[in-house]
């Protein structure tokens, strides 16, 4: 509901009518910032991000030492393990000789 008033028409008469629209307006604006608030919340993961700073990442760390360590754990022994298999595959093909 769009009511355009003009505010050179405006007189004592016609002032309920303009209060009227002007809280219609207000109401909608309302809905539109809530509307646009939700779809912000939705958002916001895909956002944030992009959003890195220390301030997020040490208390991240912090919550999460369990599943860090255990994540490094993990990698250090899948490159340690990969060093191993290298190691026994060349000497394999070609032992160590010895020296001169």
């Amino acid at each position: 509901m769009e009511l355009s008033i003009d505010p050179s028409n405006i007189t004592q008469d016609s002032i309920p009518v303009v209060l009227g629209a002007i809280l219609v307006q207000l109401d909608q604006n309302a809905k539109d910032h809530e509307e646009i608030k939700k779809m912000l919340k939705e958002h916001e993961d895909c956002l944030q991000i992009l959003n890195f700073s220390r301030c997020k990442l040490i208390p991240w760390l912090g919550r999460n030492r369990y599943v860090v360590t255990s994540i490094f754990v993990v990698l250090s022994i899948w490159i340690s393990s990969l060093d191993w298999i290298n190691r026994y595959l060349q000497w394999a093909f070609f032992p160590p000789r010895p020296g001169p």
